[in-house]
C-alpha cells in the first residue's frame, strides 16, 4: 500500500513540474518577443492542450495499468525537458541582446525613444580599425548610412569614404577626414553623418574586425560577387561570385590598393558584402538559426538599438519571411591634400567631397523614408 501511494504522490509532483515548466517556458518565449506569431498560433494550443492531458493524466490514473503510468510519466519528462530547453534558449536570446547594448557610449535621443519599427528608419554602420575589444577607441574607417524601409522591404546603403574631408559636428575652424571622427567617440561620427546628409540617425551599429569575421562564419559564409579579380592577404578573388568565409570577406572589404579607384572601390566593395549578409540573412535556413547568428554578435558589437527593438525586428522578419531588396550609392570627391582638426598643421590626404553627389544621396535617402 505504501509503494503505491509514493508512485501516486510521485506522479503527481511530475505533474506539479510538468505544468510549472511549461508555464516558465512560455513566459520566457513570449518575453523574447521574437517568436513569430504565425507559430505560436499554433504551438501553444497544441503543446497546452498535450500538457494538460499529461497533468490530468498523473493526476487521474488510477484504472490505468502500470505500465500506462510509466508511459504517462515518461512523456511527461521529455515535456519537462523540452520545457527548459525552450526557457534555456529564450535566457541565452536575452542575455546576448543585451550584451550588445552599448555600455558607456549611446546616443539615446528622445526620438530614438518613440521610433517605430514599421516604419522607415536609419542605421549607421561605423566600421573601426581594430581586432578584439570593441569598446576600443579608434578611427571609424567604414561609415554606411542604411536607410530601411519595412513597407516596401527596400534598403538603400549610402557609402561615404573615410578620408571624407568634413566639419566634424561642433567643431569650427579646420574639418577633417570623417574616419577621425571615431577618436572623438560615436556620438562624433553618428552626428557627424547627419550633418553631411540632414537626416537624423535613428539607430547606430559599432562593428570591428573580429566582429565581420565572427558574424560571417556564424553564417556559414557568404556569396560576394566581385566587379574585380585581385588579390589581398593571400586570397584570390575572381570576377562574379565568391564564396567568402569571415577572414576573406574581411580582406576582401579592406583592400584598396589593387584598384584604381581606391578608397571609392574598397567603400564599394564593403557594400557589397554588406548585401551579401543581407541576403544570407534573407535565407530561410538562416532565419530558423538565428539563435546562433545572435550568439556570434555577443561582446563583438555596440549598438543604441533596444533588445526589444532587436526583438520586433527578428519577429517581423520571421513572421514575413519577406526579401528585401538592396540598392547601394556612394558620394565621391576630389583627392586633395590639406589640414585637419585632429592633426592640426600636418597636411594629409583628404578627400574633398562632390557635393553634387552628396545631394544626389540627400535625395536618395529621402525616397526611402
Amino acid at each position: 500500500m505504501k509503494k503505491i501511494n509514493l508512485f501516486k504522490w510521485a506522479q503527481r509532483a511530475v505533474g506539479i513540474v510538468l505544468a510549472a515548466s511549461y508555464i516558465a517556458a512560455i513566459y520566457s518565449v513570449i518575453n523574447t518577443n521574437m517568436a513569430p506569431t504565425k507559430y505560436l498560433v499554433f504551438a501553444v494550443p497544441v503543446s497546452f492542450l498535450v500538457v494538460v492531458l499529461l497533468v490530468i493524466a498523473n493526476f487521474k490514473a488510477k484504472k490505468l495499468s502500470r505500465s500506462k503510468k510509466i508511459g504517462i510519466i515518461i512523456a511527461s519528462f521529455i515535456m519537462i525537458v523540452a520545457n527548459i530547453f525552450v526557457s534555456s534558449i529564450s535566457s541565452d536570446l536575452m542575455s546576448l541582446l543585451n550584451n550588445i547594448q552599448d555600455d558607456g557610449y549611446g546616443i539615446i535621443t528622445e526620438s530614438d525613444q518613440h521610433i517605430k519599427l514599421t516604419k522607415p528608419f536609419t542605421l549607421y554602420i561605423s566600421g573601426i580599425d581594430t581586432y578584439g575589444d570593441i569598446s576600443t577607441m579608434s578611427r571609424s574607417d567604414v561609415n554606411i548610412m542604411v536607410v530601411i524601409n519595412p513597407q516596401t522591404h527596400k534598403i538603400l546603403l549610402v557609402n561615404t569614404p573615410r578620408d571624407y574631408y568634413v566639419q566634424l559636428h561642433g567643431t569650427t575652424g579646420l574639418k577633417d577626414k570623417l574616419t577621425h571622427s571615431g577618436i572623438y567617440g560615436i556620438n562624433m561620427s553618428v552626428n557627424t553623418m547627419e550633418d553631411l546628409y540632414s537626416v537624423p540617425i535613428n539607430y547606430y551599429l559599432r562593428i570591428n574586425f573580429s566582429s565581420l569575421t565572427k558574424i560571417i562564419d556564424a553564417l556559414g559564409g557568404v556569396d560576394v560577387n566581385s566587379q574585380y579579380k585581385f588579390t589581398a592577404d593571400g586570397y584570390l578573388f575572381n570576377v562574379g561570385v565568391n564564396h567568402l568565409n569571415g577572414n576573406q570577406a574581411l580582406a576582401f572589404s579592406r583592400e584598396r590598393h589593387s584598384f584604381e579607384g581606391g578608397d571609392r572601390t574598397r567603400g564599394s566593395n564593403q557594400e557589397l558584402v554588406i548585401e551579401a549578409i543581407i541576403a544570407k540573412m534573407n535565407d530561410s535556413q538562416t532565419i530558423i538559426n538565428y539563435q546562433q547568428i545572435l550568439a556570434s554578435l555577443n561582446g563583438v558589437i555596440q549598438t543604441n538599438m533596444s533588445s526589444s527593438d532587436i526583438s520586433k525586428l527578428i519577429s517581423a522578419q520571421l513572421n514575413d519571411m519577406s526579401k528585401w531588396n538592396v540598392e547601394s550609392i556612394g558620394v565621391t570627391g576630389t583627392d586633395s591634400n590639406n589640414y585637419t582638426y585632429s592633426m592640426g598643421n600636418i597636411p594629409l590626404y583628404v578627400m574633398e567631397p562632390d557635393m553634387t553627389s552628396v545631394d544626389t544621396a540627400k535625395q536618395a535617402i529621402q525616397q526611402y523614408l
